[in-house]
């Protein structure tokens, strides 16, 4: 064989360990592609539900805020109700006092 198709076949050679390594890479890009969508829809998935989450939460805390408000509201009331019934007590027992000392 002549130098020139000695040096043919080597570049050939070159060439296609250049191809080989090309489709490798290539193939491993599109895996990696592929796993960084899987880890981004997972990601996506997990701030929805982490989202739908937070609405729940603050939909839970909303109908907690507005329970002990009515529960105050409430106790406010019964407290009312409290003072004047000891405020009516006080003046019976002053009446019964005044007529049975």
């Amino acid at each position: 064989m002549s130098e020139f198709e000695k040096n043919n076949k080597k570049l050939e050679m070159c060439v296609n360990v250049f191809d080989k390594e090309n489709k490798r890479l290539s193939n491993e890009f599109e895996e990696w592609q592929i796993e960084r969508q899987k880890i981004w829809d997972e990601l996506e998935h997990e701030k929805m539900i982490a989202k739908d989450k937070s609405n729940m939460v603050k939909q839970e805390n909303e109908a907690l805020q507005a329970r002990i408000k009515e529960i105050e509201e409430e106790l406010d009331l019964k407290n009312k109700a409290f003072r004047d019934l000891q405020k009516k007590y006080e003046v019976l027992e002053r009446e019964y006092t005044i007529l049975y000392k």
